[in-house]
């Protein structure tokens, strides 16, 4: 996880030194997710589950209409399953860092759309099972025996905005799990989920 935060980083002053302006901004809002894992052949993908998504955003002009826009964000993934036959509910919530390095096309420096690779960092997890009985853990990530999903993530990350003369921004992204994440040699997960953020954009440094 350090090298990709490095990389963000070199990348980013990279950018801000090789441009006129420069935004850092934050970000907050709610993202909406879900698991699909496939196992001797059978694919199941979970319900939505609604969690928190947050965290640092730096915009940097490349020409008039390109720009490079990553990001640091704090993200909840994860999903829900209903298994209504045994009248059992099983609920998971993920917690990553994620680093998306969007690369986004401006128009009238107002409207922005684009994409980019993402890189997660799985920090920790817990489930919940409610229903016939109850139940409640934490879930593991990590390399060994014991672990229940592999800590590195990677995706593609799409996503479009408005941005107003005051500093407010509104966007949404989508963003899909490429990687598969399941520490189990026969299972395949992926996460996948949609968010929503309002944000702000703080003064232009100009050269």
């Amino acid at each position: 996880m350090k090298k990709i935060i490095y990389l963000l980083i070199s990348m980013s002053i990279l950018v801000s030194y090789s441009n006129a302006q420069t935004h850092f901004g934050i970000s907050a809002g709610i993202s909406s997710a879900l698991v699909s894992a496939k196992q001797g052949g059978v694919t199941l993908t979970s319900d939505a589950k609604v969690g928190f998504i947050g965290g640092l955003t730096l915009s940097s002009s490349i020409s008039n209409h390109v720009g490079f826009r990553p990001e640091l964000n704090f993200v909840q993934k994860g999903g829900t399953v209903n298994f209504s036959n045994e009248d059992i509910k099983y609920n998971t919530t993920l917690n990553y860092i994620e680093v998306p390095l969007n690369v986004v096309y401006c128009v009238n420096g107002k409207f922005f759309f684009g994409a980019g690779p993402s890189f997660a960092y799985g920090l920790s997890g817990k489930y919940k099972i409610t229903g016939m009985y109850n139940e409640h853990g934490d879930l593991k990530f990590g390399n060994g025996d014991d672990a229940d999903f592999k800590p590195f993530e990677f995706g593609v990350n799409l996503l479009a905005g408005w941005q107003l003369k005051s500093g407010i921004f509104f966007m949404i992204n989508y963003n899909a799990g490429i990687s598969n994440i399941s520490a189990t040699s026969d299972e395949k997960d992926r996460n996948n989920y949609l968010g929503l953020r309002i944000g702000y954009m703080f003064k232009a440094k100009t050269k």
